[in-house]
């Protein structure tokens, strides 16, 4: 499958032009979140960016209450820097966020500035994620809104009000940061909506940062 979403990011790519300056500058606040397994190895399981040089964010549904995490940088991506969990919160469908800060108090990570306003509906967004383990790639699609079930009161009140955007992403990408085209940031990915048989649009569910 990932020569699948190479393709999907390639022509994302050829339908909006190059990436703008200011977000792949952006890009640099990208890292790993790694997770110790009970062998003793840690592993590769989420994605996540920072917001100031010792804060960095990710989905909250990546994190345990009793776990055991580190981060590493698109430079170096085997070098495996501790985290302390400073908060996090998964309450789906409202909520997915968390916060981690290096054990390192001398750590200083590349970070993004969080955007004032949310983008408009129909604006073209971008998103720097590393499904299934892979270094990062550059996606590219619409901020569609937020999802309004005009039907079904229950369901509304259930599921109603997710943010979306028109991005194909897979495992692994959650906590990745969704881009303005200033290069600020203005959400998290936290999963995927309509990857199912039948249901022809594949997107990302983004969540706001705490």
């Amino acid at each position: 499958m990932r020569w699948l979403v190479v393709l999907v990011v390639l022509l994302g790519m050829a339908l909006a032009g190059s990436v703008p300056q200011p977000v792949l500058d952006a890009g640099k606040s990208f890292v790993h979140v790694w997770e110790k397994m009970p062998w003793g190895q840690y592993a590769r399981i989420c994605s996540g960016f920072a917001t100031a040089v010792r804060i960095v964010h990710t989905s909250g549904h990546c994190i345990k209450r009793d776990g055991i995490y580190a981060i590493s940088t698109t430079d170096q991506p085997n070098v495996l820097m501790p985290v302390r969990v400073l908060g996090s919160q998964f309450m789906w469908p409202r909520v997915d966020w968390a916060t981690l800060t290096p054990v390192n108090t001398e750590m200083s990570l590349p970070y993004v500035y969080r955007c004032t306003f949310l983008p408009s509906p129909g604006e073209f967004v971008y998103a720097y994620a590393g499904p299934q383990g892979m270094q990062p790639l550059w996606f590219g699609g619409l901020y569609a809104g937020t999802v309004r079930f005009v039907d079904h009161i229950g369901i509304q009140a259930a599921r109603g009000g997710i943010h979306i955007v028109s991005i194909a992403i897979d495992r692994g990408a959650s906590g990745s940061p969704v881009f303005r085209s200033s290069g600020c940031v203005w959400g998290i990915i936290g999963g995927l909506w309509g990857h199912k048989p039948g249901f022809g649009m594949e997107s990302a569910l983004v969540f706001m940062l705490p």
